[in-house]
């Protein structure tokens, strides 16, 4: 009979999205368990594409070291890239594989908030330091709001204002799957610019409030200065 061959190697399906591979080596340095096997496979994927690496060459050993310096380099960018894409999405989640929708019905059922901010906290370790500062330079943020005016459009704001705005196709706290037009509709990138002027002028109207006020305790003190020293 006719054996099958083992086929092609599959490689890892979620390879430049930034997620991260946790593999573990033996003392010979020589990838262990499944996603060993995987990241083996990533690699054959790699070195089957004859731009990066003729296929004149039958033997590792024989491969020229310019041509392993631009497959190790190609490795490191993409290693530094989807570092640079998990620093802008934030501190990492602690969920596993409980979805973000379901974190929020529960929330909701509970009585809890649920804006942006509201579930970023739950779903993150307090005492992260990276979490930390997020959570204070929200707070300093929200603190120049009175809190007659922190409405749920208003905190989402300040949120984006400091981890940024949604990607393409993704809406921070709403977990893979959820387009940002499922949240905010199709109009996604009006209502992103509505809530930013409508906080700007809050912001103005805080500001004027806060001269106002200011000019009148003048004022008054200027009076009673007068008053006493006649």
């Amino acid at each position: 009979m006719k054996k099958c061959g083992r086929g092609s190697a599959k490689g890892i399906h979620h390879w430049r999205t930034g997620t991260k591979l946790k593999v573990m080596f033996d003392n010979d340095f020589q990838p262990l368990g499944d996603e060993g096997s995987r990241l083996k496979g990533q690699l054959g994927t790699m070195l089957r594409n004859p731009h990066r690496v003729p296929l004149t060459y039958v033997d590792w050993n024989s491969v020229p070291e310019e041509i392993k310096s631009a497959i190790w380099k190609e490795i490191e960018l993409i290693a530094t890239r989807n570092s640079k894409n998990r620093e802008w999405r934030g501190p990492d989640h602690r969920t596993g594989r409980t979805h973000f929708s379901q974190i929020r019905h529960e929330m909701s059922a509970n009585g809890e908030n649920t804006d942006k901010m509201s579930v970023f906290i739950k779903t993150r370790d307090e005492n992260d330091p990276d979490v930390k500062a997020v959570v204070e330079e929200f707070n300093q943020n929200l603190a120049e709001i009175p809190e007659s005016l922190q409405t749920i459009e208003v905190r989402n704001k300040i949120f984006h204002d400091v981890l940024g705005e949604d990607g393409h196709g993704y809406c921070k706290t709403y977990g893979s799957g959820v387009p940002r037009s499922a949240v905010y509709g199709q109009s996604s990138r009006s209502s992103h610019a509505s809530s930013s002027s409508n906080l700007n002028e809050i912001t103005r109207q805080v500001r004027e409030a806060t001269q106002e006020i200011g000019q009148r305790l003048s004022s008054e003190i200027e009076q009673r200065l007068s008053s006493e020293i006649e």
